[in-house]
């Protein structure tokens, strides 16, 4: 309608100068098709780029999403003692251990020391984890009670680690064994996600001071701290430890 007036108006020798209403031309069906004055047009807009499907994201391209905010869980705890870590970027010069094509760490964290988790459980988790995009598991054995004996151990030591347990968090089963880690891990690898253990040392050695055998061990005023001062103290908890770095390394 708005071309129609500035045509009528623009045209010269037009005898009345004033404007015909634009709402009076109507097309007839006796009318003539004539051709259409020359009007201004309007500029056409810019052409819109092609939205195109972004590559499949390798470990030499990964692709470039919005990556999750770090310190920000993603996921919340499932269960007593289970605790969605932090997620963590990973050093430039390390490749990412999942599929997503970035280089995080996605981490959730099994405190399976204060508490015991038999190996259907946590290989429950480990499904729930791969189906998640996570690739770490932490497993913090050693936090509170502690629930890994190795075969290679005293006797000795593994009853004094039974009776700690026992007098720290009593139930029907107290330690994960060798065969069962071995298990465990190898399960998880088959998920594309690594297991960590955790050892807390010299502190949340509640399980183990609490038993007859090392509560000697025990720092004064303390539940669960070895004493750095005692040099039995000192040397126990570096054979303890060495013994779980040649199993895990």
């Amino acid at each position: 309608m708005r071309r129609v007036s500035r045509a009528r108006a623009e045209g010269e020798g037009n005898a009345d100068s004033t404007p015909v209403p634009t709402e009076a031309v109507q097309p007839t069906e006796s009318a003539e098709p004539t051709e259409p004055a020359e009007t201004e047009t309007p500029e056409e807009p810019a052409a819109t780029p092609e939205a195109t499907e972004a590559p499949e994201p390798t470990p030499e391209n990964p692709a470039a999403t919005v990556e999750p905010t770090q310190g920000e869980p993603t996921a919340k705890p499932t269960d007593e003692g289970i605790m969605p870590a932090n997620v963590m970027p990973v050093q430039a010069n390390v490749a990412a251990r999942d599929t997503s094509g970035d280089d995080y760490y996605r981490i959730v964290h099994l405190d399976c020391g204060r508490k015991y988790f038999d190996v259907s459980y946590i290989k429950g988790i480990i499904d729930t984890m791969y189906l998640n995009g996570y690739n770490q598991l932490q497993l913090a054995f050693g936090n509170g009670g502690l629930r890994f004996v190795l075969d290679g151990m005293p006797q000795e030591l593994k009853d004094a680690i039974a009776q700690g347990n026992e007098k720290f968090y009593n139930s029907t089963a107290n330690e994960l064994t060798q065969a069962e880690m071995t298990e465990i891990i190898s399960y998880a690898k088959g998920k594309n996600i690594e297991i960590v253990p955790l050892l807390n040392m010299p502190g949340r050695m509640d399980g183990i001071l609490s038993s007859d055998q090392y509560s000697g061990y025990k720092l004064s005023g303390s539940e669960g701290s070895l004493d750095l001062n005692n040099k039995n103290a000192v040397a126990f908890g570096k054979e303890l430890l060495s013994t779980y770095v040649e199993y895990f390394k």
